[in-house]
């Protein structure tokens, strides 16, 4: 079972099941229901005391009749609440009664402004701002954006300067060395903050994550199922270190257990990189050295699909058969997938959800409903082209 580090284990912490079928969006109605009654038969009950364990997850499902993943949705509602308490290895546990006793989402924000600072300006985080947007309208509130371009400390700063009580930051990657000094592993800030996406554990505030171990694992059966057998990682190089953004280690990861769990190896084959940010794609040099190779892999997981995208139409002018001969799949389901032809498989993360979701956490933390950082781990789904 994959835990989220030190942080997780130190923390209230959510992990979501990744659904595998385009057609579930990670978005299930049933989770509020389901909290409701966890929360009415197990948490609200008058002989009910703080630590008191709740059936673990397989038998809430059970009681229940529904899935697994729609407990796990269930409990990360109930703790983003502070009504219960994660404890790894062990189960939940009913939490102490918070400070604050208004329903979730009832009180709207105190001064009506929220900050939401990213990196770039791109699909994802046009998701993202969407998501913040559209969650503080919900609560009478308003949203003030601003990109961090290299200055995110001030930026933040700027935010809480203006007036806001409370900021939304997609962080930027951090290098190793840099993560232990950094503004965002003290305490010093003024307001509360929740960091979406290139989040680490260190950064002790609320964070809303994807599930990209899961991404990277289910990408992987997913390749082995239609009986590819070498199968390579992309590498990602940024700024002369390897694979230092969370997300692609943490695929990196899911990748390396699926193959151990279908008995299958690492290929011994020359090393596919992508340095930087995928700028200036040159894949032409590793697509001919594959061509003359007898023993070679049969698919890539490419770093994104921009990536995916741009390993397709080398190979392609190269005389390759795509995806017969090879097969490249990548990640976030950007619109660039379909100026391709043949398309390929991605995985998709609702960007807008996690806007909302990191607003919920924010005023949990501004009303004072919640004292302590939580992390929210939504799924992913797997998107896979039509057959034809």
């Amino acid at each position: 079972m994959f835990t989220l580090s030190d942080f997780a284990r130190a923390h209230c912490t959510t992990i979501i099941s990744m659904p595998t079928s385009e057609h579930n969006d990670g978005k299930n109605p049933q989770r509020e229901v389901i909290a409701a009654a966890i929360r009415r038969d197990y948490i609200d009950l008058p002989d009910v005391v703080p630590g008191t364990a709740i059936p673990r997850i397989r038998a809430l499902a059970q009681i229940y009749s529904v899935s697994t993943g729609t407990i796990q949705n269930a409990i990360g509602i109930l703790q983003a609440q502070g009504l219960i308490t994660s404890v790894t290895g062990s189960g939940c546990y009913v939490s102490p009664p918070q400070q604050s006793t208004t329903p979730f989402g009832q009180k709207p924000l105190a001064n009506n402004l929220i900050g939401l600072v990213c990196q770039t300006h791109n699909e994802l985080t046009i998701r993202l701002q969407v998501g913040v947007d559209n969650r503080c309208r919900d609560e009478g509130g308003s949203m003030v954006t601003a990109l961090a371009e290299g200055r995110e400390q001030a930026q933040v700063q700027r935010a809480i300067d203006s007036g806001c009580n409370g900021v939304v930051l997609e962080p930027s990657v951090r290098t190793p060395g840099r993560i232990e000094t950094d503004f965002l592993a003290s305490a010093s800030l003024s307001v509360p903050i929740v960091l979406v996406d290139f989040a680490m554990p260190i950064q002790t505030h609320s964070q809303v994550l994807f599930d990209n171990y899961g991404a990277g694992y289910e990408m992987t059966r997913y390749l082995a199922s239609k009986g590819h057998q070498q199968i390579v990682f992309m590498e990602q190089v940024w700024h002369g270190v390897l694979q230092p953004q969370p997300s692609v280690r943490d695929r990196y990861r899911g990748y390396l257990r699926a193959l151990e769990n279908l008995g299958l190896s690492v290929p011994v084959a020359d090393r596919l990189q992508s340095n930087e940010q995928g700028r200036g794609y040159a894949f032409g040099d590793w697509l001919k050295k594959w061509k003359s190779h007898t023993h070679r892999p049969s698919a890539v997981v490419a770093i994104e699909d921009t990536h995916a995208a741009a390993l397709i139409s080398q190979a392609i002018q190269l005389g390759i058969d795509v995806p017969n001969d090879l097969e490249v799949v990548g990640f976030d389901d950007l619109s660039v997938r379909r100026t391709i032809s043949p398309t390929f498989p991605s995985v998709r993360a609702d960007w807008e959800l996690a806007g909302s979701t990191a607003v919920e956490l924010l005023m949990q933390h501004i009303r004072g409903e919640l004292t302590s950082p939580v992390v929210y781990m939504l799924p992913m789904v797997l998107v896979v082209p039509d057959a034809t």
